[in-house]
């Protein structure tokens, strides 16, 4: 938990927390059994590579940052080693906005689902508006553009009123549980 303090406030402990309590929620709400240590650990662990970014625009690489954080933190905390490879794949799949395996449909766990769609799923109400206002600012971005006025990098992403649709959209079309 103090390394997620040290993150900027779009990608903290509190964040990690909401997205903890959004899977729990969505594994109530669903009714079946699934792993929760995995999706604990990956809940907390899922964004913790934003902190070694080198260029705070260019964010593909966190959950890949995020795993080679959690390969370290897992086995300090003694969690089970037959369940980490788990974890890290929930981890790097956390991000609805990507395809990690070329030619998947989605994550290959259903673990990962849950993280997935929680993480998601915390963008859209007001606190995930404001976390994504939070991280314009932070990296720079202009809140929006007028036509024709575009930046390019950022991220893939122009602007934060683009990321707040892009996000939304990719829960829309990947979202895996009910």
């Amino acid at each position: 938990s103090e390394m997620l303090r040290r993150s900027d406030s779009s990608h903290d402990f509190q964040h990690a927390q909401r997205v903890w309590s959004l899977a729990q929620q969505i594994i109530v709400g669903e009714g079946v059994a699934v792993d929760r240590d995995i999706i604990h650990a990956a809940c907390f662990l899922h964004d913790v590579g934003y902190l070694f970014l080198k260029d705070k625009h260019v964010t593909n690489d966190h959950p890949l940052l995020s795993v080679e954080t959690a390969k370290k933190v897992l086995p300090e905390i003694n969690f089970p080693s037959e369940k980490m490879k788990l974890v890290f794949d929930a981890i790097q799949w956390h991000d609805a906005t990507k395809a990690w395996w070329p030619g998947a449909d989605g994550p290959p766990l259903r673990e990962a689902w849950y993280v997935q769609d929680a993480d998601t799923l915390e963008v859209t109400g007001a606190l995930g508006v404001a976390r994504i206002i939070t991280y314009g600012a932070v990296t720079g971005r202009p809140l929006c553009f007028l036509q024709g006025d575009e930046r390019p990098g950022s991220g893939g992403v122009a602007n934060t009123a683009d990321d707040l649709v892009r996000q939304i959209a990719a829960f829309k079309k990947k979202r895996r549980t009910e």
